[in-house]
């Protein structure tokens, strides 16, 4: 075999068997990255997330309440429930 054919070979033997890695560890790469949180993501989720706490703590309130006022209100809701 004369060089240039030999070394025309030799890369695309590699390209071959290298490429399929190559291309699976960038893509890996790049997956994993996407899935990570910049900073401001990380703070809007930490404030949506005390939102939510403070939401759940007034609609606890608002039950309690509703139950000491209305004792029947939850029979009710599932009654519209089913005729909606």
């Amino acid at each position: 075999m004369s060089e240039p054919v030999f070394i025309c070979a030799l890369l695309i033997s590699a390209a071959i068997i290298l490429g399929p890695f190559w291309l699976t560890y960038r893509f890996v790469i790049q997956w994993r990255s996407l899935g990570k949180l910049n900073a401001d993501e990380a703070h809007s989720v930490t404030q949506l997330n005390v939102a939510l706490a403070r939401m759940e703590s007034r609609i606890a309130t608002l039950e309690h309440i509703l139950d000491a006022e209305v004792p029947a209100w939850r029979s009710r809701d599932e009654f519209f429930r089913r005729a909606g």
